[in-house]
Parts: C-alpha cells; structure tokens; sequence
C-alpha cells in the first residue's frame, strides 16, 4: 500500500494493488474508489484533504520527487505545508461566519 498527497490539488490517493484501475465510482462529492478489472478496490482518492481538517504532514505518506523516487520533506517543505494548511483552515473559518477576505 502506498499513499501520495498531492498539495497543490489538495488530493490524497491511496494504492492498494499494482493492478490497472478499470473503474472509477464516486462514493461522495470528496471520496472516489478505483476499481481493477476483477471488480476489486484498488484505489482511493480523498479530495478536499486539507479544507477536512487532515492535516497531511501528520499522516506517514509518501512524498514524491519528479523523477518518481521517495524523498523526505524539508523544513522549509513542512513549514510551506504548515502554512496551506493555516491559510485553508482560515478560510473556512471566514467562510463560516460569513467574512468574505480581501483579494
């Protein structure tokens, strides 16, 4: 099993077999399993990771390089991740209450 969290897309997919997805289902507006051609799960994509309240640098998932091979994050990596997380959950907040933030 293999987990990727994607932040610019906000998305989390989660491998649970080498097999080739066949099928998608939307499960809900935020939750959609891949299906192989045996008819069995072998994927999960979560959208909306972040604006949930998931916070992905406390979740042991990989983060990926261009060339497709594990790297470890970087403080600087963390702390960009830290901040998207805050932005969104202030969002959210504002959105909340009504407060529509300047642009």
């Amino acid at each position: 099993m293999q987990s990727i969290y994607d932040h610019e897309a906000d998305a989390l997919y989660i491998t649970l077999s080498a097999k080739t997805h066949s099928r998608t289902q939307r499960i809900t507006h935020n939750f959609i399993l891949d299906f192989d051609e045996a008819g069995e799960v072998c994927g999960i994509e979560v959208l909306n990771v972040m604006a949930a309240g998931i916070n992905p640098l406390e979740l042991n998932i990989a983060h990926y390089t261009a060339q497709h091979q594990p790297a470890a994050l970087t403080d600087a990596e963390k702390a960009a991740y830290q901040a998207g997380v805050e932005r969104r959950q202030q969002r959210v907040a504002q959105h909340k209450v009504g407060i529509n933030p300047a642009k």
